[in-house]
């Protein structure tokens, strides 16, 4: 195994947060093959170092655990509050998991993955595993999250356009955020006082869906998550949990992975769909657009093209090496006029020879000296 950050290890084993184990390491209270250690950034290796935290012996690493709990309202998304209110964590331990097992044993230390408001409801995510948490959570992956939603009044049309397209938050400073990402956003069902939307957002603003909402003058009165990255909640009762399978742990680990390693052709670098193809001395943008071939430029469909040296390719007559013409224009048939070795023409019509006499007619080929071997009028200075 590859040496890892103790922090880590320790959050890894159960022992405590990341944050918390700094703490555990400044005080002297971790031990790395019999040496205490004091440094942050210190690493080491579970498998094969003796790492030893004081009150807890020897740490070993525990397999990882992935989970969603369907969060009742006013129920604290943290794993300890220090106001006391009722946390994620403590709705965890007083449940049974619903369904099917993942997982035997003691359930190793999970916290959760983003956070959900005080006062809303829904599927939380909670796992042991950092890293899978942090690409979910990193906004470059835009992982989507959908929420019902039960806003005052009847949203127009209008107003639903402008969740669709972005809209500024005013935060409680009084200050403008930059327009939140396109949002999908339906209406599920509408009485005379209010309206149930669905609402998909692919980024994590504090108290975002909110924002978006009294940004276009309806205010939220319920908040319930119903999809996190693809995971429904489904039947799920409220203050139930139960382990994700191995395909929905994959569907996760998809979002951050299909951006983490593009395809990659030989010589360039290939991005999502609808973006750009860069190859070796070139760059290939979306369709309709100018594409740039190595030594040449190439435009849009039906356009002009060149390709490496500036012959053109496609698009009008084509040139092979050495000037024939290969395409573009009707093609000569082997009775037309021909050139051999040396420029002189061999059939068809008006001839050259090598000394620049010229023959007409229907004269056949001409000899190395200038002879001609078929009818025909006889050339200037030429022999019969």
């Amino acid at each position: 195994m590859a040496l890892e950050r103790l922090q880590k290890l320790l959050a890894q084993a159960g022992v405590a947060s990341r944050r918390s184990a700094e703490a555990y390491i400044l005080d002297g209270r971790v031990k790395v093959n019999g040496e205490v250690v004091r440094t942050l950034g210190s690493r080491a290796d579970i498998e094969t170092d003796h790492v030893e935290v004081q009150g807890h012996g020897r740490i070993r690493r525990s397999p990882h655990v992935y989970l969603i709990l369907h969060k009742p309202i006013h129920v604290v998304t943290t794993v300890h509050d220090p106001e006391g209110r009722r946390t994620i964590i403590d709705v965890l331990e007083a449940t049974r998991a619903e369904g099917p097992r993942q997982f035997e044993g003691e359930l190793p230390r999970v916290f959760p993955v983003g956070r959900l408001d005080f006062d809303a409801e829904g599927l939380v995510l909670l796992t042991n595993d950092g890293d899978l948490a942090q690409l979910v959570l990193h906004p470059r992956y835009h992982v989507p999250k959908t929420y019902a939603v039960k806003v005052r009044g009847q949203p127009e049309e209008r107003d639903l356009l402008r969740i669709r397209k972005g809209v500024r938050l005013r935060l409680d400073n009084g200050e403008l955020t930059p327009r939140t990402r396109p949002a999908d956003v339906q209406v599920i069902k509408h009485s005379p006082s209010n309206t149930w939307l669905e609402i998909t957002i692919t980024e994590g603003r504090h108290h975002q869906i909110k924002l978006m909402c009294d940004a276009i003058g309806h205010p939220v009165n319920r908040l319930i998550r119903t999809d996190f990255g693809g995971i429904p909640i489904g039947d799920l009762p409220s203050g139930a949990w139960r382990f994700l399978d191995t395909t929905e742990v994959a569907r996760l680990r998809g979002w951050a992975g299909e951006r983490l390693a593009p395809k990659t052709a030989a010589g360039g670098r290939k991005t999502a769909a609808g973006g750009r193809k860069t190859a070796a001395g070139g760059r290939k943008t979306t369709t309709g657009e100018r594409k740039v071939a190595a030594g040449g430029r190439e435009v849009a469909a039906g356009g002009p093209k060149k390709a490496p040296g500036g012959r053109r390719t496609s698009g009008g007559p084509k040139k092979a090496p050495g000037g024939r013409r290969t395409s573009g224009e009707p093609k000569k048939a082997p009775g037309g006029p021909k050139n051999t070795t040396g420029g002189r023409r061999t059939s068809g019509g008006p001839k050259n020879t090598t000394g620049g006499r010229r023959t007409t007619g229907n004269a056949s080929s001409i000899g190395k000296m200038g002879r001609k071997s078929a009818r025909g009028p006889k050339s200037r200075g030429s022999r019969r």
